[in-house]
């Protein structure tokens, strides 16, 4: 109970600590809400599984922050290189918000909403971006002290990027509207990719300060570091390009 009490304290500060959080709060709770009524009762059934996945994944690292403690305790014992640890612990958080997605859907008997309807090809085209974006995240948290309200949003700016941008333009629907739309809808970016982003974070939080401990004082560069991981998605983007110039031929 005391755990819960602690995380629901977290929560409350990282939505209305300050004046300009509890503007972002109010947005992030709106949309949230939103999505917990598309959950529910949705005219589409496209927007009642986007609903379900977005706020299971929400709740999936509301419940792995209650637990964080517990679980740093436990994996204590794992004697894998951090580095390592952190892909693995992030990439797991990656391969379960695909499920999510990918299990409402297929309850649902919809496509669309995960990467594929099987559920193998869904983790073969998502995971090496996942698993790249976790090891340049890696980059940016041993060079610079990120807080988890950063890490958040660079977390959905990641999502935006790939699940939004590219995504869309993958598709041939991207446009400036679209884009736009996306950016309103950044909280929704935010609780999706923070089951993946924000427990390699927390429960490596002392490997990573120890290493930044180690290097000289890194000044500047901080925001681009933390961008870094979007360069992932470089090679999505080549293979974009080539397809693309293989149709208009």
């Amino acid at each position: 109970m005391a755990a819960l009490r602690s995380a629901l304290g977290d929560l409350r500060r990282f939505l209305f600590g300050t004046w300009l959080r509890a503007i972002f709060g109010a947005w992030f709770c709106l949309l949230m809400l939103a999505f917990a009524k598309n959950a529910v009762v949705a005219a589409k059934v496209t927007d009642h599984v986007t609903g379900l996945g977005i706020i299971t994944c929400g709740l999936s690292t509301f419940l792995f922050w209650t637990c964080r403690s517990r679980l740093r305790r436990a994996l204590g014992r794992w004697r894998l290189r951090p580095a390592l640890r952190f892909v693995i612990i992030g990439g797991l958080g990656a391969a379960w918000a695909e499920l999510i997605f990918w299990g409402y859907q297929t309850a649902f008997h919809i496509t669309g909403v995960a990467a594929n309807a099987n559920l193998g090809l869904d983790l073969l085209v998502t995971m090496p971006w996942y698993l790249l974006m976790l090891a340049l995240l890696w980059r940016a948290v041993t060079r610079h002290a990120y807080s988890y309200r950063e890490l958040a949003f660079l977390g959905g700016a990641y999502d935006l990027c790939a699940d939004g941008l590219l995504r869309q333009a993958l598709g041939g629907a991207l446009s400036v509207n679209a884009a736009l739309l996306d950016v309103i809808a950044l909280p929704m970016f935010i609780a999706a990719y923070s089951v993946m982003v924000l427990p390699p974070c927390a429960l490596l939080a002392e490997e990573t300060a120890a290493i930044r401990a180690e290097r000289p004082p890194q000044r500047g560069r901080r925001l681009l570091y933390g961008l870094l991981p979007i360069t992932g998605l470089l090679p999505y983007t080549a293979a974009l390009l080539i397809v693309g110039g293989i149709l208009w031929r």
